[in-house]
């Protein structure tokens, strides 16, 4: 699917893990760790995808981004489109 620049999206991606220190439970790092990440799309390579949390449009300016290797991805949702 083709994003405008600013669409909202919900981004579902498998996020690395780990533990330091002794630990019983280390199978669990063996398992998905899912994370949700709420976005602006700015952009995408053939191997990133580029959001950011918050914009100030009167400045033109972003802030508090996420750039999410592709691979890790496993779902992608248009919250809203872009108005402008």
């Amino acid at each position: 699917m083709k994003y405008k620049k600013y669409d909202i999206l919900l981004v579902k991606w498998d996020d690395a893990a780990g533990a330091g220190g002794w630990n019983k439970n280390e199978e669990r790092l063996l398992e998905p760790h899912w994370v949700h990440t709420t976005g602006m799309f700015l952009g995408q390579t053939n191997d990133r995808l580029l959001v950011c949390m918050n914009h100030a449009y009167e400045e033109n300016n972003h802030g508090d981004f996420m750039s999410v290797p592709k691979g890790m991805i496993a779902s992608i949702k248009v919250l809203k489109r872009a108005a402008r």
